[in-house]
């Protein structure tokens, strides 16, 4: 008589967790600069950023610049008074840049 023995093998796969951690750039910090401060007249605000195509957006009021608000920055703002700027850019796939912030002082002539 004979006895066949079936043997199933079992095989055990051990896969590795993989994460992966997707780590997003941010745009660079602006730079905020006046002609003069404090200044007498007035004084020529001017404001970059090394992020090629970032927008600056900037506000006076107190508040954080956001994509909602403050304005956006384009040219020099000459300006006639005391003022305080709180500065962010943005791009688009980039987190926003850490805040810069100025105050340019008015002085008696």
């Amino acid at each position: 008589m004979s006895h066949t023995k079936s043997r199933t093998r079992s095989r055990s796969v051990h896969r590795a967790a993989t994460s992966v951690e997707i780590i997003t750039p941010q745009v660079a910090l602006p730079t905020i600069s006046a002609t003069s401060n404090p200044f007498t007249v007035n004084a020529t605000v001017t404001m970059a950023c090394a992020t090629s195509g970032a927008t600056i957006r900037y506000t006076v009021d107190g508040s954080a610049p956001t994509l909602s608000n403050g304005s956006d920055y384009s040219l020099g703002l000459v300006i006639t008074d005391t003022a305080s700027y709180r500065v962010v850019a943005f791009k688009t796939g980039m987190l926003p840049s850490n805040e810069a912030k100025l105050t340019v002082t008015k002085s008696g002539a």
